[in-house]
């Protein structure tokens, strides 16, 4: 199954220019991050337009179908040399966040492991 195009370029953008000082993602792991969630119903999501958010959090996608948006939190009180974490809005869209992951490695991880087990069973389905 090939992955769906996503142009993560305006998030790194904006990473090295808001948050200059912290530890960032790898362009190409943001990538895959955003191409595996398209797949589950996602689109890149403009990471300027932090309207109702969390203040510290960065837009990655939001979901075509609830409006669920899933993004990175930097947390100000960690070491600057921590990974974000991988957090969504609330569902219904109540206020707060959920907290998916404790780094984006683990999730793009996490994820691909989870399309792997998909992809092998409904191929063994056939």
């Amino acid at each position: 199954m090939a992955l769906p195009s996503v142009d993560v370029a305006p998030h790194i953008e904006f990473l090295n220019t808001v948050a200059k000082g912290r530890t960032h993602p790898r362009e190409q792991q943001l990538q895959l991050f955003a191409q595996i969630l398209s797949l589950r119903g996602h689109a890149p999501a403009d990471p300027a337009d932090r309207k109702a958010l969390h203040p510290f959090m960065v837009p990655v996608t939001k979901h075509t179908d609830t409006g669920q948006i899933t993004g990175l939190l930097y947390d100000i009180n960690s070491d600057p040399s921590a990974p974000p974490q991988v957090v969504r809005t609330a569902a219904g869209g109540g206020p707060g966040l959920e907290l998916v992951s404790p780094s984006l490695d683990f999730q793009v991880k996490r994820l691909a492991i989870e399309e792997d087990f998909k992809g092998s069973h409904e191929a063994a389905d056939v």
